[in-house]
């Protein structure tokens, strides 16, 4: 596509500065449609390294913010040219490292209640359980006690609630609360820890 052609459609969204020279990013956002201004800028970019252009000149715009790079006709008609070599697809992943997942090995098992329900517990695992109660206590008129603490068997939170799934609390939403007497909490989850692992002991 031609940068006249363009032109002619887009009209006035191509903005242009007093010397006549058209903004460059305005351009780029038309051919590449969705891309973001990150994903044009480094676009651009590789076509002047790739091809070993001249920075382009700079201009500024009413109302926005620092200057633009601008080009003159025949200038952006050879950028539009060169693009195709460079181009990556939008949303196209480059290399990199895969993401590291945080390790919860190291979580603690918790069971806790709260203040004014002793027939309800949450079963739940975290790094700092403590913090965690804090956390639930916050903004809230009641307090958080904690029942017990199992350390290091965060990793088998899943498995107990599996093993407790008949006795989940059907009070609320939440996916954590059992229908389990605060005094009966302890035994009964690791009972349900030995289920999960055999190397757990009560």
């Amino acid at each position: 596509m031609k940068f006249a052609e363009i032109l002619d459609v887009a009209g006035d969204k191509i903005r242009v500065s007093p010397e006549g020279k058209y903004s460059i990013d305005d351009v780029m956002k038309y051919v590449m449609h969705d891309a973001s201004q990150g994903h044009r800028c480094n676009t651009h970019r590789r076509v002047r390294e790739q091809f070993k252009m001249e920075a382009a000149d700079r201009a500024s715009f009413p109302g926005s913010g620092p200057t633009a790079p601008v080009a003159t006709p025949d200038q952006i008609d050879e950028l539009l040219a060169l693009l195709p070599a460079v181009a990556r697809p939008i949303g196209r992943p480059r290399n990199r490292r895969p993401a590291s997942k945080r390790s919860t090995m190291g979580d603690s098992l918790y069971v806790m209640r709260t203040s004014f329900d002793a027939e309800h517990v949450k079963i739940g695992r975290s790094r700092d359980v403590t913090a965690r109660a804090a956390a639930l206590e916050a903004g809230q008129n009641f307090r958080v006690e904690v029942l017990v603490v199992f350390p290091g068997k965060g990793h088998l939170e899943g498995s107990v609630h599996a093993h407790l799934g008949g006795r989940r609390s059907r009070l609320g939403a939440g996916r954590e609360w059992f229908a389990i007497p605060a005094a009966e909490a302890a035994g009964v989850v690791a009972g349900a820890l030995q289920q999960a692992s055999p190397m757990v002991k009560g």
